[in-house]
């Protein structure tokens, strides 16, 4: 938009510049047709047959030189305004033409698309683990075990931990969660952020969920 007012100042000064060259161009124009006026009638007195008694025939052939020199000097200077005007002119035309076109390119633009809200949402739950599987081996569980993705994500989805007992893990890419051999008894709550990455059209979100491991 500064382009534009930039480039709106710039036409309109200009168009000023050309009003005023034709205003001074009508003013010389009216000079150099009274200086015409005037050599027409002093050689009109010089081509009259009576004139050559005239006492003043050589007074009245300078005044029509001298009138004749004016007139052809004013029509030089109106020529000159006139070409300062037609300069000023197309110039004002031109740069009122380059204004309309930062105006069409700024207007034709796209602006970026909004993006919609990322629906995840997603519910915590509560698994259970077997104490005696766990004194031999680690035990693991799917993602939906503990999880509810109660709507889709739009995007790659990933999972962190944030919080909970160090011998219970959860893989990033997959979510399947790992109790390590060992943990004892009891329940455990393990906090996650689960993030949808977006898309063009969605936006990126994160919800936190923390969900509980049984061990008994």
């Amino acid at each position: 938009q500064a382009k534009i007012d930039a480039a709106n100042e710039e036409v309109d000064a200009l168009w000023e510049v050309y009003e005023a060259a034709q205003e001074e161009l009508d003013e010389v124009s009216g000079a150099y047709s009274r200086a015409s006026f005037s050599a027409n009638l002093h050689r009109s007195n010089l081509e009259d047959p009576y004139s050559w008694y005239v006492e003043e025939e050589e007074e009245a052939r300078a005044a029509y030189e001298e009138a004749q020199a004016a007139a052809d000097a004013a029509k030089q200077i109106a020529q000159d305004k006139q070409t300062e005007a037609d300069t000023a002119k197309a110039t004002a035309e031109e740069k009122m033409a380059e204004a309309e076109a930062i105006r069409d390119k700024e207007g034709s633009e796209e602006k970026p698309a909004v993006k919609k809200a990322n629906p995840l949402k997603v519910k915590a739950g509560t698994a259970t683990v077997k104490y005696s599987k766990l004194k031999s081996k680690n035990q693991t569980l799917a993602v939906k075990k503990v999880i509810t993705f109660v709507k889709n994500g739009e995007g790659t989805i990933t999972y962190t931990k944030v919080s909970g007992n160090n011998k219970i893990t959860i893989n990033k890419k997959t979510g399947k969660v790992t109790v390590k051999k060992g943990l004892k008894k009891g329940t455990y709550k393990v906090k996650v952020k689960v993030k949808a990455a977006g898309t063009t059209d969605y936006k990126a979100v994160t919800r936190t969920v923390t969900f509980k491991i049984r061990v008994k």
